[in-house]
């Protein structure tokens, strides 16, 4: 399993989810954050909040929507993630609809999907595993694209375009259609 780092906020350090990144393997580096908790790479970040910080965000302290838009404008991949029991069955007095309303504008205004996790545990497993994904595959490319850079001859334009899985117009093409 190849080594990742997760940039933490220290505000997270009091949650057993960096003891759990730290079993797993995980690397992590403290730094203060401007937003989210957990950084896995430049385009992706984590906001995690237990379900009573989500209840107390939504109706006393109001400061949800405003750190949610933060993410989404700082990171490409932002994920919001709600911890703790379900938010729609919990007991609470609190009306179902008025819940899925307020996931609706995270997910659909500000582009931030909402995970939900158990416990301390699942969140950095939840959190562990979308890191590895995000750093292998930026490694992935990184590595096509330098190869191509240090060996441009040994690239062609069609099979460098799929390796980097980016649509790269066939310049020899073109010229041709002048």
């Amino acid at each position: 399993m190849p080594l990742i780092r997760i940039v933490v906020d220290p505000g997270e350090l009091s949650s057993s989810v960096v003891k759990a990144l730290e079993k797993q393997g995980v690397e992590i580096e403290i730094t203060k954050l401007e937003a989210g908790d957990y950084v896995a790479n430049h385009r992706t970040a984590f906001e995690r909040l237990t379900i009573d910080d989500f209840f107390k965000s939504i109706f006393e302290d109001r400061k949800l929507l405003s750190r949610i838009k933060d993410l989404a404008n700082s990171y490409e991949r932002p994920v919001l993630i709600i911890e703790g029991e379900d938010p729609f069955f919990s007991g609470r007095t609190i009306n179902p609809t008025s819940i899925q309303g307020f996931l609706k504008t995270i997910a659909v205004s500000f582009r931030v999907p909402t995970l939900f996790t158990l416990n301390e545990a699942e969140t950095a497993e939840v959190i562990s595993s979308i890191t590895r994904a995000e750093q292998s595959d930026y490694y992935k490319r990184y590595r096509t694209l330098t190869r191509a850079i240090m060996d441009p001859a040994g690239f062609e334009p069609a099979a460098f375009a799929l390796r980097t899985q980016r649509s790269t117009p066939d310049l020899q093409a073109l010229e041709k259609n002048k």
